[in-house]
């Protein structure tokens, strides 16, 4: 997975749903359930949660604390001798909220610019595809799945929260992420 993979869905879902004007990822969980996102021009993590300001915003986030899950590939497929596939598996979910909103409206139409983004595949992580898992389209389930652990403050009862969970799946060449001097950023090495 690479960022242009996530910047792919992210605009998507933009596109797909204009309402939708800020974005946030990759987002993480940590151990007190906050939802934070790295500082890029510090080595610290800032919030990037829920709360009652927000509106046509979304996050997406990884669901299992940043575990990548790996399997045999579904193709045996090998252009030359020295390459060694395997399935890779990120385990994501989207939040997103917005002010008014039907929930299943609102779902439907988050999910169908996730199932739709233009994924492309590279020398390195190929057969890329999106994996439905599940929605959550109760507000306070989410905003208590989404809040520190215990701490669920009242919000904005006209703000609507949904969470949708997908995989991300591709087949990843281990031997080619090192025979290359720069993988993963271009179709061919």
């Amino acid at each position: 997975m690479t960022n242009d993979q996530l910047q792919i869905i992210v605009d998507s879902i933009k596109s797909n749903v204009p309402e939708m004007k800020t974005a946030v990822y990759l987002a993480k969980i940590d151990d007190d359930g906050r939802v934070l996102k790295r500082d890029l021009n510090q080595n610290e993590y800032v919030f990037a949660g829920i709360h009652d300001r927000d509106d046509g915003y979304f996050y997406i986030r990884l669901r299992n604390d940043g575990k990548i899950q790996f399997s045999e590939t579904s193709t045996s497929k090998k252009f030359a001798s020295m390459q060694n596939f395997y399935r890779m598996r990120y385990n994501l979910r989207v939040v997103a909220c917005l002010r008014n909103s039907d929930p299943v409206c609102f779902e439907e139409k988050i999910r169908f610019a996730v199932m739709n983004a233009g994924l492309v595949s590279n020398s390195s992580f190929a057969n890329v595809s999106i994996e439905p898992i599940e929605s959550t389209i109760d507000p306070m389930a989410v905003v208590s799945e989404e809040s520190p652990k215990g701490v669920v403050k009242p919000f904005d009862k006209n703000l609507t929260f949904i969470a949708f969970d997908f995989d991300l799946v591709g087949d990843r060449d281990m031997s080619l992420e090192y025979y290359c001097l720069n993988p993963c950023s271009t179709p061919s090495c």
